[in-house]
C-alpha cells in the first residue's frame, strides 16, 4: 500500500505513525540535552578541582620564596635545605599534575597519537617498575612482576605504558614502608587481564564511589605524605576506552587494593570493540 493511499483512506493511521516518530525524536533529544547538562556540570566541577590543586602548591612556593627573601641571613644551612626540599616537592607535584592534565586533555580532543601494536605485558610492566626504583628503595617496598612472560595484548604502547606507570605509582604511594606489591595476569577467551595489588591503606566505602568521576574530588595523601590529584585514574580510564579496555578495582580499608585492567588479546576483539 503506497503513501498516497494511506493518506487518503487511513489519515489517522499515518498521523499516528508520524506522531510516534516525532515523540521518539523528542525523547532522544531530551536525553541528549540531559547528558550534555550533566557532562557540562561535571567538567565545571572538575576544572574548579584542578584549579584548587594547582593553586595550593603554588601558594606554598610563594610563601617559602617570600620567607627566604626576607630571612635568608637569619637561617642556618639545615633550615635552608629543608625549605629547598619542600620547594622541590611542590614543584614535583605541580609538574605531575600538569603532565597528567595535558595527557588527559589530548586524549579527550583526539590529539594523542594512536598506533596499535602487539605488546608484551610482562616487558611493559617491567619498564614501568624500573622508573620507580628510587621510590621503591626509599619505602623499602618489594615488587613482584608475576605477569606471564608470554602475555600479549593489542594496544597503543605509549598509552599502555602510561596506564601501568599510574597504577604502579598509586600502589607505591599508598603502601607502607617494608611491604610488597604484586602484579599478575589472567587470560580469558577474548581479553588479557592485568592486575596490580598492594597491601596498603585501601579505600573506604564512601570514597569508592568517587573514583573515576569528574564531579567528585577524590585525592588521598600517601603513606609518606605523597600528594596527588586523583587525575591518574581518570587518565587511565580514558586511555583504556581508546584501547577497547576496561578498569575496575577491589579494595578493603586497611588491607589494600587490587586494580584490574582488561585489554584485547587479539586484533579481532579490538576491531569488534571499536566498531
Amino acid at each position: 500500500m503506497n503513501s498516497e493511499l494511506i493518506e487518503k483512506y487511513y489519515p489517522s493511521e499515518k498521523k499516528g505513525k508520524e506522531n510516534q516518530i516525532l515523540l521518539e525524536k523528542i525523547g532522544f533529544l531530551e536525553k541528549e540535552i540531559e547528558e550534555l547538562i550533566v557532562d557540562k556540570t561535571s567538567k565545571e566541577v572538575f576544572i574548579s578541582i584542578i584549579a584548587h590543586d594547582l593553586k595550593s602548591p603554588f601558594q606554598g612556593l610563594l610563601g617559602i620564596n617570600d620567607l627566604l627573601l626576607s630571612s635568608l641571613d637569619q637561617l642556618d644551612k639545615e633550615e635552608i635545605k629543608e625549605y629547598i626540599k619542600y620547594m622541590r616537592t611542590s614543584i614535583d607535584s605541580i609538574y605531575s599534575l600538569v603532565d597528567k592534565l595535558l595527557q588527559w586533555s589530548r586524549v579527550l580532543i583526539n590529539q594523542m597519537p594512536f598506533n596499535i601494536t602487539k605488546c608484551n605485558l610482562y616487558e611493559e610492566m617491567n619498564g614501568a617498575i624500573l622508573l620507580y626504583n628510587t621510590a621503591l628503595r626509599i619505602k623499602e617496598i618489594t615488587i613482584l612482576n608475576n605477569i606471564d612472560i608470554n602475555s600479549y595484548c593489542y594496544s597503543d604502547e605509549n598509552m599502555l605504558n602510561t596506564i601501568f606507570r599510574n597504577l604502579i605509582s598509586n600502589a607505591i604511594k599508598f603502601s607502607p614502608k617494608v611491604s610488597a606489591i604484586e602484579t599478575g595476569s589472567i587470560k580469558t577467551d577474548s581479553a588479557i587481564i592485568v592486575w596490580v595489588k598492594d597491601y596498603g591503606v585501601g579505600i573506604s566505602n564512601e570514597n569508592k564511589e568517587k573514583l573515576f568521576r569528574l564531579d567528585q574530588h577524590f585525592s588521598m595523601t600517601g603513606t609518606n605524605d605523597e600528594t596527588g590529584s586523583g587525575l591518574g585514574l581518570l587518565l587511565c580510564q580514558e586511555l583504556l576506552k581508546k584501547n577497547s579496555g576496561k578498569i575496575w578495582f577491589e579494595t578493603e580499608l586497611g588491607s589494600g587494593s587490587i586494580f584490574y585492567v582488561s585489554l584485547p588479546s587479539s586484533l579481532d576483539e579490538l576491531a569488534d570493540e571499536r566498531d
